[in-house]
Order: structure tokens, then C-alpha cells, then sequence
């Protein structure tokens, strides 16, 4: 199986089905509890990320793929 990185949802019909299984995983817990609930997803720009202090490595290089693969951040 070949996994991709999560970074930004181009498609919307596949953000509309990103919202609708994530709705479908939270309003279980929440409505058996009587809560009022909502969700936000960001697209948060690459260039402001860090993971446990380290800048991700470029998208398709050989860092990346050792992150994914150890699934942690490596210094690179």
C-alpha cells in the first residue's frame, strides 16, 4: 500500500467525505452525552510548520519518506 502525506484536500468531494466520516466518528460520543459539537479543519501552510522542533522535510524526498516510514520526526 502506498501512503500519501495528509496536506490539503483538493477535491471537494473528497473534503465532503473527509467531513462526513469525521462527523461520523464524533457524533456518537457527542450526542450520547447531549453535547452540542462542531469540528475545524486548517490547511495550515507548509513553510509555518515544525514537528518537535524540526522543519518537515520537501514533499517526496528521501527525509520524508523515512519520517512516514518511522512515523516520527528524524533530523535530516
Amino acid at each position: 500500500m502506498t501512503t500519501s502525506p495528509a496536506r490539503r484536500v483538493e477535491d471537494p468531494a473528497k473534503g465532503e467525505a473527509l467531513r462526513n466520516q469525521i462527523g461520523k466518528l464524533i457524533q456518537p460520543f457527542a450526542t450520547a452525552k447531549g453535547l452540542r459539537w462542531e469540528f475545524h479543519v486548517d490547511e495550515t501552510p507548509r513553510d509555518l510548520w515544525m514537528i518537535n522542533g524540526l522543519v518537515p522535510p520537501p514533499s517526496g524526498s528521501d527525509a520524508e519518506k523515512l519520517w512516514a516510514r518511522e512515523n516520527r520526526p528524524i533530523p535530516y
